[in-house]
């Protein structure tokens, strides 16, 4: 008898280690009203000074002094329905960087930019279940940034955006 107790003490034990184990942390998150129901498109406020840092930063090829103008790690984790939401942000933040360490290396050495504008590309309402996320957002698609290098005309493509409240962030650069 004492045997059988000690046997369903341990299996107690072991199936509350495991949920233990496998429990996602509860993220504490206020979600703006711009992403809790679709509604009209945030303005898009912050979009040129975000291109012109991002042109600084592939004139520079400095990924570090643009980490803030990705979408940040709270929102994603909160956001995204998928197992390890952590390691596929990491994934992400890596392309992002290597993304600028491209797009810089494959400019010309002389790389004194003039920022002209932000070309917004297409946006769409991404709903509950779409692309894994557990919360809706605004998207915004193929968008470009537009600038020149002496008579050069120079055009960075930015991927996707998306909306964090008012705010916007790079998710994706590149095509």
């Amino acid at each position: 008898m004492r045997a059988l107790k000690i046997a369903k003490f341990k299996f107690t034990l072991l199936n509350t280690s495991l949920c233990l184990v496998f429990a996602a942390p509860a993220l504490s998150i206020d979600i703006p009203f711009e992403n809790q129901k679709k509604g009209e498109r945030p303005p898009l406020t912050n979009t040129d000074a975000m291109a012109m840092r991002l042109l600084t930063a592939i004139e520079k090829d400095d990924p570090k002094s643009v980490q803030d103008i990705f979408f940040p790690e709270g929102p994603f984790l909160a956001l995204k329905d998928i197992p390890d939401a952590k390691q596929y942000y990491k994934t992400l933040m890596e392309s992002f960087s290597a993304d600028i360490h491209k797009q810089s290396t494959g400019l010309s050495v002389q790389k004194t930019f003039r920022f002209q504008k932000f070309r917004l590309g297409f946006c769409k309402w991404k709903d509950v279940g779409t692309e894994y996320n557990k919360i809706p957002y605004w998207s915004c698609y193929r968008s470009e940034i537009i600038a020149s290098q002496g008579d050069k005309k120079i055009v960075i493509p930015v991927k996707v955006i998306i909306n964090w409240g008012q705010d916007w962030y790079v998710t994706h650069l590149g095509r």
